[in-house]
């Protein structure tokens, strides 16, 4: 699943301001839980099927969302197996920043222009964006990725499957999947200063047909403001070269 909430883009928020639920569900509880293996390949089905998923290389795609006021967009381009560049700036121009993984490097570059190499927990959360924004969990050959079935869990009334993903180097996230249609409906990541839960609101389709959701809210226990983030556009197989997503030439380069 694509984890659209992103545990970097609080903190992208903040510092771009500052610079200038699921309802009760009666349907009935399914008798037993099936394995692993069986809901993988139902929640892959769901998706679009391993054949078309595998047809999209990269993919760029465009949400937003309002906060204190200011309109936000969110542009994110992937490229398989695990490029990734996302670019968040106020509505109209402005300052911006912008996140981006190389495969190796994790990076960040400020509004000033400077670039940071990521570490530790940071590092780590984009690692977990970037393999996730490709499908790991489903394309293990793009990133080494464990997945694991986790006990169900009834929420809102509501019954679901839930899958941890757990990529090499990156945080630990559950996914928790609809027990009738197999599609992906939250994404819940538990890290050391806040839970984060992205709950899609609505599904639409790709240009390819996959499933894609087109509007997603995310909400944390630390009191950030919940945030509805809502899809613009979306395009499959766009020509992108590998050197877009390495740091870019800066007036300075610093470790955080």
């Amino acid at each position: 699943m694509k984890r659209l909430f992103l545990p970097l883009i609080a903190a992208v928020v903040c510092a771009l301001i500052f610079a200038r639920a699921a309802g009760a569900d009666t349907s009935p509880v399914p008798a037993a839980s099936p394995n692993l293996a069986t809901i993988m390949g139902r929640y892959t089905q769901a998706l679009g099927g391993r054949d078309l998923l595998s047809k999209i290389t990269t993919q760029v795609s465009v949400f937003s969302f309002t906060i204190a006021g200011h309109t936000m967009v969110v542009t994110t381009t992937t490229k398989a197996p695990t490029f990734y560049l996302q670019v968040v700036a106020p509505e109209g121009g402005g300052v911006k920043l912008t996140t981006g993984f190389n495969g190796k490097l994790a990076w960040l570059q400020d509004q000033s222009g400077v670039v940071h190499l990521l570490a530790g927990q940071r590092r780590a959360e984009l690692i977990t964006d970037a393999v996730a924004a490709n499908s790991s969990e489903i394309f293990s050959d793009r990133w080494p990725t464990i997945v694991s079935l986790k006990p169900s869990e009834t929420i809102d009334g509501k019954l679901y499957y839930v899958v941890n993903v757990a990529p090499k180097a990156g945080i630990p996230h559950d996914m928790l999947i609809d027990t009738h249609t197999f599609q992906p409906m939250m994404d819940r990541s538990v890290e050391p200063d806040a839970t984060s839960i992205s709950t899609v609101d609505a599904f639409g389709a790709g240009p390819l047909g996959e499933l894609y959701p087109t509007s997603l809210t995310t909400t944390r226990s630390d009191g950030f403001p919940t945030i509805t983030s809502t899809m613009r556009t979306v395009k499959d197989d766009v020509p992108v070269a590998n050197s877009l997503f390495s740091p870019p030439a800066s007036q300075g380069t610093e470790t955080i």
